[in-house]
C-alpha cells in the first residue's frame, strides 16, 4: 500500500500556523526609561505601533525635553527618525531617518550621520554610517505592577501571556486588515462640534491668555503644552500662527523649507499666508495651501478630524489614498479620517484559514485511515 502523501496538506497546515503565528503577534511594548551607550536617559512613550524618546538627563542639558527618537515599530522593525547633534556645534543639530530593531530589552538603530567641520561648524557633506544601542532600564520591583511578578524575564515570545492585552491585537488586526476612510461630516456629528476658532482672523493681541512662543527660537524636539489654556506660537517672518490645545502631545520638527507638527493626542490649529506647514496623525498627513484650519487626533478612537475655515488642504491618509478639502460657506469644511475593517481582506483570510483547516483534517483523515489499515494487516 502506498504511503499518503502528505507534501501538500503539510505545506497548507505550515502557511496555517505561519499565519497564526503573525496573528497573535503584537507590538513590542517600549514604555518606559531607555539609556544610550552615549550615557543619556529617555522616556518612552508608545501609542500603538508609534514610539517617541525624549530626553530627560545626560551631559548635555541643552537636549533635555527633545524628542530624539520617533517613529513607527512594525513587528520587531523600527522606522523613523534621530536627532543628531555635535556638543561642539549645537546649531547643527537635525532629525536623519533610521531604521532598526527593537525587543523587550534593547532598540538597536542603524543610520547616516552627516559628518562637519568643528572650526566652522558647517556640514562636510559627507556621511558617517552610525550604528548604537539603547538598553531598557529595569523596573524596580516596587514599581512593578501587582499583577507582575519581580524578576519575570521581559524577553518573552508572542507565545507568553503578553496577549493579554487586546487593544493591541485590535491595533495589529486593523493595520493588517483595515482599510483607511476618509468621509466629509458636519462638524456637529465629530467630537469637536461647536469649536471656536482659537487664531483670530486680526493678529492675536499680545495680552492673550494663550501662552506665547516664537517658531523661530523653538528646538526640534516636544513642544511644552502643560498650560491651562494652550500655547500660541508665531512665525514672525512668514505672517503664521500655530495653536496647540491644552494637554496636547505634538512633537515639532523643522525642516528644509518645510515644518513639521505630529500630534499624537490633541489639536493643532494653523493660520499662514504661506504653504510650508504640515501637520501629521499617526493616520494622515495634512498639507495646508495658504490657509487656516486645524487637525485633532482621537487617541482612543485612532481617528483623525480636519476643519478648513478659509482655503485649502491636501490630505493624504497612511494607505496613499488623497483628497482636497475646502472651507464651507457654512461653517469649516470638515473631513474624518479612520479606519474600517476590509471586506476582501476579510474575505481572503477567511478562505486562507478554511483551507488551512480542511487541508489540517484532511491529513488527520489519511493518517487515521493508513495506521487501521496497518492494523488489519
Amino acid at each position: 500500500m502506498k504511503r499518503p502523501n502528505l507534501l501538500t496538506p503539510l505545506f497548507t497546515i505550515g502557511l496555517f500556523l505561519f499565519f497564526v503565528s503573525g496573528v497573535f503577534a503584537q507590538t513590542v511594548n517600549l514604555t518606559g526609561t531607555w539609556v544610550s551607550e552615549m550615557g543619556y536617559s529617555f522616556r518612552a512613550e508608545q501609542s500603538g505601533d508609534s514610539i517617541s524618546l525624549t530626553v530627560e538627563a545626560g551631559k548635555n542639558t541643552n537636549l533635555i525635553g527633545t524628542v530624539g527618537l520617533t517613529g513607527t515599530i512594525t513587528g520587531n522593525s523600527f522606522v523613523g527618525q534621530v536627532y543628531e547633534t555635535a556638543e561642539d556645534c549645537p546649531n547643527l543639530g537635525r532629525y536623519i531617518p533610521a531604521t532598526g530593531t527593537v525587543s523587550e530589552n534593547s532598540i538597536e538603530l542603524t543610520y547616516d550621520a552627516p559628518k562637519y567641520y568643528p572650526d566652522g561648524c558647517a556640514y562636510s557633506g559627507n556621511y558617517e554610517t552610525i550604528r548604537t544601542v539603547l538598553t531598557r532600564v529595569p523596573k524596580e520591583d516596587k514599581d512593578l505592577p501587582k499583577e507582575e511578578a519581580p524578576g519575570s524575564t521581559p524577553d518573552e515570545s508572542w507565545k507568553s501571556v503578553k496577549f493579554r492585552d487586546s487593544n493591541k491585537v485590535n491595533d495589529w488586526i486593523m493595520e493588517n486588515f483595515g482599510d483607511y476612510e476618509m468621509k466629509p461630516v458636519p462638524i456637529s456629528e465629530t467630537r469637536v462640534q461647536g469649536r471656536v476658532p482659537q487664531i483670530k482672523p486680526d493678529q492675536p493681541a499680545k495680552d492673550s491668555a494663550l501662552h506665547q512662543m516664537i517658531e523661530e527660537q523653538l528646538k526640534a524636539g516636544a513642544i511644552a503644552t502643560s498650560y491651562e489654556d494652550g500655547v500660541l506660537i508665531e512665525n514672525l517672518f512668514e505672517g503664521k500662527w500655530i495653536f496647540i490645545s491644552p494637554n496636547a502631545l505634538v512633537t515639532y520638527s523643522p525642516g528644509m523649507g518645510r515644518h513639521s507638527y505630529s500630534v499624537q493626542q490633541g489639536e493643532v490649529e494653523v493660520k499662514e499666508d504661506v504653504s510650508n506647514t504640515d501637520v501629521e496623525t499617526p493616520n494622515a498627513i495634512i498639507k495646508s495651501k495658504d490657509t487656516h484650519y486645524w487637525v485633532s487626533y482621537d487617541q482612543e478612537k485612532k481617528e483623525t478630524t480636519v476643519g478648513v475655515y478659509e482655503g485649502e488642504v491636501e490630505i493624504r491618509a497612511k494607505d496613499g489614498k488623497t483628497i482636497a478639502v475646502s472651507s464651507s460657506g457654512g461653517g469649516p469644511g470638515v473631513m474624518v479620517i479612520s479606519q474600517k475593517l476590509s471586506i476582501v481582506k476579510l474575505a481572503i483570510l477567511s478562505l486562507v484559514m478554511v483551507a488551512a483547516i480542511g487541508g489540517a483534517v484532511f491529513v488527520l483523515r489519511k493518517v487515521m485511515f493508513a495506521r487501521g489499515e496497518k492494523r488489519r494487516k
